[in-house]
Formats: C-alpha cells, structure tokens, sequence
C-alpha cells in the first residue's frame, strides 16, 4: 500500500450531530487527482 496524508481542509459544515446507535454512511468521490495529491469529496449522512 501507499502512505495517504491528509494535509488541510477547506471546510467542514456540521448540520446535526450524529448519536451513538446512529448508522453513519459515507459518501466519498475524488473530484480531481494530480501526480502527488488528489481532492476529495465527502458527505456523511446518519440513520
């Protein structure tokens, strides 16, 4: 495998929280990669 490093955040918006007994489910895609980093998209949602 490869070593990933998460270097910064542009932003994080927490609507609500999520509680324990919560299902979290993640929604993640790579919106563009370049030869050393990538960014990526994330949305969590929780059941």
């Amino acid at each position: 495998g490869k070593v990933c490093v998460t270097a910064s955040f542009d932003a994080v918006d927490f609507k609500a929280p999520a509680i324990q007994g919560d299902i979290l489910i993640f929604k993640v895609a790579v919106n563009r990669a370049w030869k050393t980093s990538m960014e990526i998209g994330a949305k969590v949602y929780a059941e």
